[in-house]
């Protein structure tokens, strides 16, 4: 597996990572993105529209995850980041192999819309 702290580095050199003020009220909204986009994921799947369901399913992922940033004073401005730095901070929480999958679940998800 690669590097996660050289990875994080680069991100905050290339500012697709900024460190900011940690921020409760921004990282709520994310939340609450995050939970429109999961009602709007399962509407999707009742109506059987499953492109749709899986979209929504990956934005509603991805503002969660920007609202674990929020409160920990960072910013992103690349999906690829938030992964490298989430993986960063919870790396001793899952396996290589997990966060390895996870990563390509990302990408495949991101190649695919």
């Amino acid at each position: 597996m690669f590097n996660l702290k050289e990875k994080y580095e680069e991100c905050i050199k290339k500012r697709s990572l900024k460190k900011t003020e940690p921020s409760k009220d921004i990282a709520k909204k994310e939340l609450d993105e995050a939970q429109y986009d999961l009602n709007k994921a399962n509407s999707s799947f009742n109506l059987q529209d499953y492109k749709w369901t899986e979209i929504k399913a990956y934005y509603s992922c991805f503002h969660a995850a920007r609202s674990l940033l929020f409160l920990i004073g960072l910013k992103e401005r690349s999906h690829y980041c938030i992964y490298v730095a989430l993986s960063l901070i919870f790396k001793e929480y899952f396996t290589e192999e997990e966060l390895s999958n996870y990563k390509n679940e990302c990408i495949n998800h991101k190649n695919k819309t």
